[in-house]
């Protein structure tokens, strides 16, 4: 299944709950934005309803609203922080 992951990102969620790993409300954040900004937003060919029930998922776990989203994308980081992204 790792395989056909659209994103990095994506993978590294599967991997995280078949693990049953609870992630923290700032990896959730980083992983949303790795898993929408690799897939062009959804947009690319490789995406499919998994991604979206990912995203969903994670937006459910950190209480965070699709338009959250938009705004953690707008805000300025830290170079450490792009380097992460």
């Amino acid at each position: 299944f790792l395989s056909q992951a659209s994103s990095t990102c994506s993978m590294l969620f599967s991997l995280f709950e078949a693990l049953d790993y609870r992630l923290d409300d700032v990896s959730i954040k980083y992983l949303l934005l790795g898993i929408l900004s690799d897939s062009g937003y959804l947009t690319y060919d490789k995406s499919d309803y998994s991604d979206v029930e990912m995203v969903a998922a994670l937006l459910k776990q950190a209480g965070l609203r699709i338009y959250d989203i938009s705004e953690i994308a707008k805000v300025s980081m830290s170079l450490d922080e792009l380097k992460v992204k």
